[in-house]
């Protein structure tokens, strides 16, 4: 399957991004997309799956999510 890898910034942090289309048995694919991102030392990992024929409609949603997340002081 075509893999993409970019940069993106999410809260602010550079993250690494994973795009993929994945195939499993018969016709059944699932569109993936993985973002690693580092924080004081700690490694977060978002992820978002779905349908590739859902893709145009659902990934502008999850877009905007991932432009609106922040990350915050504990404590």
């Amino acid at each position: 399957d075509n893999i993409k890898n970019a940069t993106t910034l999410i809260g602010g942090e550079n993250a690494s991004k994973v795009q993929y289309i994945q195939s499993y048995e018969g016709e059944q694919k699932v569109f993936n997309i993985f973002i690693y991102v580092v924080k004081n030392d700690k490694v977060y990992e978002l992820s978002f799956y779905s349908e590739p024929l859902k893709v145009p409609k659902t990934l502008p949603i999850v877009e905007n999510i991932l432009k609106s997340f922040r990350f915050i002081k504990s404590g």
